[in-house]
């Protein structure tokens, strides 16, 4: 699964929740959850201190919060989305278990030759890391680690 589009989720639990379609539960999962991108989380994070149930006043932030959303801007659809570190961390299990498989020796037990298991999970987590940082996209684009150099957490 290719990375969300963090602009069309927090637009979407906005437009759910003042539309009914969410409950509070819904609302606090949501909200609990940092964005990656620093315009969108400090929306997430106004839309956070709305008290519910939503009154007119509530109604009416979350309707500026939602137009603030929209002019954050689309993401280029044009550049290639990241890929998923724990997807990495899942083939690299799926080679090391082959393997082990391979390797296994009868009566040696479950966790003899751990290791390959392990390595191939760390293979392929560093594969994504690399492949994502030479295409510059997540956490590692310009504009981001830009913004955490500058003091974002």
């Amino acid at each position: 699964m290719a990375m969300h589009d963090e602009r069309h989720d927090l637009m979407g639990a906005i437009l759910s929740l003042l539309e009914g379609r969410s409950n509070r539960w819904d609302w606090k999962a949501f909200t609990s959850r940092p964005l990656r991108d620093v315009e969108l989380d400090r929306i997430r994070q106004c839309a956070a201190e709305v008290e519910l149930p939503l009154n007119a006043e509530g109604q009416a932030i979350l309707l500026d919060l939602l137009d603030q959303a929209e002019l954050a801007g689309p993401s280029d659809p044009a550049k290639p989305k990241p890929w998923r570190i724990d997807v990495g961390m899942l083939v690299g299990l799926a080679v090391g278990a082959v393997l082990w498989w391979a390797k296994y020796l009868p009566g040696a037990g479950p966790f003899s030759n751990l290791h390959l298991l392990l390595m191939p999970a760390a293979a392929g987590i560093l594969c994504v890391m690399w492949r994502n940082s030479r295409k510059e996209v997540g956490i590692y684009e310009r504009r981001i680690v830009e913004e955490n150099k500058r003091g974002r957490v």
